[in-house]
């Protein structure tokens, strides 16, 4: 049985792994402190929640989000229309095969 279309969509969910956020969050905050010399030293680890949760309540943050997440809205609408393309492709094809 092929996939529904929100089956193929769901699928293609996207996940943001904690350890992926917590090292985003770790190197901004580097170069924020030192930008020269943010790629050649240690990170600082995260002392508690609250620099976590002030971070991400920053406006730098906010506007990387609102960035991304209208990158993703985007790129989702081009691919919903190459689906449905697609589908109305896939239907014709069948419908002269069985004509």
């Amino acid at each position: 049985m092929p996939l529904t279309k929100k089956q193929i969509l769901a699928s293609s969910a996207f996940v943001i792994p904690a350890s992926l956020v917590l090292g985003v969050y770790l190197r901004e905050r580097q170069q924020d402190v030192h930008p020269d010399i943010a790629q050649t030293t240690q990170r600082e680890p995260i002392q508690n929640t609250q620099d976590l949760h002030n971070h991400m309540q920053s406006k730098q943050f906010q506007q990387s989000y609102h960035s991304q997440l209208k990158s993703l809205k985007q790129d989702h609408f081009f691919l919903d229309n190459q689906l449905n393309r697609l589908e109305e492709k896939i239907k014709n094809t069948e419908q002269r095969m069985h004509v």
